[in-house]
């Protein structure tokens, strides 16, 4: 099996005008986008729709109706007049079974809808690392090839998204750069989380409890999956084992 690895927003942007019909890409970003979308689909929220900009999350919720949840951050701050920002704990409340979530966020949003064209979709994050794994060889026995790409910090590379993909190549018997990275890290995983750039970010914010969520392996087996959905938008939808 042939794993690539995209490790910095401008090589997820330049998917956009990639041919991925053969591909399934996962979409990987740790603190904290995925891993908010792995918790609200575990817990019951009926999709999660990823979008890019402000604007777009606003319009959509007019089109959706007042159930719409809207969820999201900038620069790791809840935008103003939203239901919730993008810690995974608030995801898993009672209050999103069943809704929808209109969700944007600086980075993670952006690389689902940048390949939102693949052959499917996953987002992946520690919380539902197995599952995600068995849909990726699944994917490639099918004759896909595999991308993980790392959504980054900013436009920066990030270690945490690193991790989990080296995580993955572990787990399917892939042998990459990505892989020596996850097999040195420091243990347990929550040390090695408050220690990136971005952890440590999170933790001075007092966003303690976020990273530790981050942190939990197989806390949500729920494979979050891309597909097509009402009004032509696309949306992370939970595809149980």
């Amino acid at each position: 099996m042939t794993v690539e690895i995209l490790w910095t927003p401008a090589e997820s942007d330049a998917l956009v005008h990639r041919d991925l019909s053969s591909t399934c890409c996962a979409v990987i970003d740790v603190l904290r986008a995925t891993s908010a979308a792995t918790a609200a689909l575990h817990a019951g929220a009926a999709a999660v729709i990823p979008v890019k900009e402000v604007e777009e999350a606003l319009s959509l919720k007019n089109v959706l109706g007042p159930d719409t949840l809207l969820c999201g951050e900038r620069n790791r701050v809840l935008i103003p007049g939203f239901d919730f920002g993008n810690s995974p704990p608030d995801f898993a409340l009672p209050r999103v079974v069943g809704k929808t979530l209109v969700h944007t966020t600086t980075n993670g949003t952006r690389a689902l809808q940048a390949c939102r064209h693949a052959a499917s979709v996953l987002a992946v994050s520690f919380a539902n690392l197995t599952v995600s794994s068995r849909r990726l060889a699944a994917a490639a026995a099918n004759g896909q090839k595999i991308a993980l790409i790392c959504a980054g910090t900013f436009e920066n590379f990030s270690l945490e998204d690193a991790l989990c993909a080296g995580a993955l190549c572990q787990m399917l018997g892939v042998s990459h750069a990505a892989r020596h990275i996850w097999e040195s890290a420091d243990r347990p995983l929550l040390k090695a989380l408050e220690r990136t750039a971005n952890g440590s970010a999170l933790l001075a914010m007092g966003h303690s409890a976020d990273v530790a969520w981050c942190s939990g392996v197989d806390t949500c087996p729920t494979a979050c999956c891309l597909s097509v959905g009402s009004h032509n938008t696309h949306a992370l939808v939970a595809a149980r084992d």
